[in-house]
């Protein structure tokens, strides 16, 4: 069917999953738990963020009816496919969002490359907030993770 897409991510989640080796075999595989929307505010901001796609595409009632998304509305009269209008509260459209949810590029989780190790190394919660690693870096600059023998980051 003919149609669009509006899609909505959150730049600075809270929530924070983990990484963890499956095996001392390199070429297992790691176990990835990305624990999507774990925390109250991820699910606030998911919630927010699929009402304001809505917003945008559907239009919006309470604004003028020569807002853009009043006039693509009422030119091409879009109707929502997922997660569904009949989702409304916070509970609903957070569930639905980690429903429908996948992961994109990596706005987040990257590694801090440098000469001294971060503390404590390797637990991929080295900083103490959102991009910040108070005391140096995961990985040197030839790609060898501080911390664990035998471990590179292959680009």
């Amino acid at each position: 069917f003919p149609g669009i897409t509006a899609s909505v991510c959150n730049l600075r989640p809270t929530s924070r999953g983990a990484l963890t080796l499956r095996s001392p075999d390199t070429k297992d595989p790691p176990a990835i738990d990305p624990n999507y929307l774990d925390t109250p505010r991820d699910r606030a901001v998911a919630a927010s963020s699929l009402r304001l796609a809505r917003r945008l595409v559907l239009g919006n009632a309470s604004s003028s009816s020569s807002s853009s998304s009043s006039r693509f509305a009422a030119k091409y009269a879009p109707s929502e496919h997922a997660p569904g209008a009949h989702l409304e509260s916070d509970e609903d459209l957070a569930r639905a969002a980690g429903d429908i949810a996948s992961s994109i590029f990596h706005p987040v989780g990257t590694c801090a490359m440098g000469a001294s190790p971060a503390l404590p190394t390797c637990s991929g919660r080295a900083g103490s907030s959102v991009g910040e690693l108070p005391h140096g870096a995961v990985v040197d600059p030839a790609l060898k993770v501080f911390g664990v023998a035998n471990l590179r980051v292959q680009l």
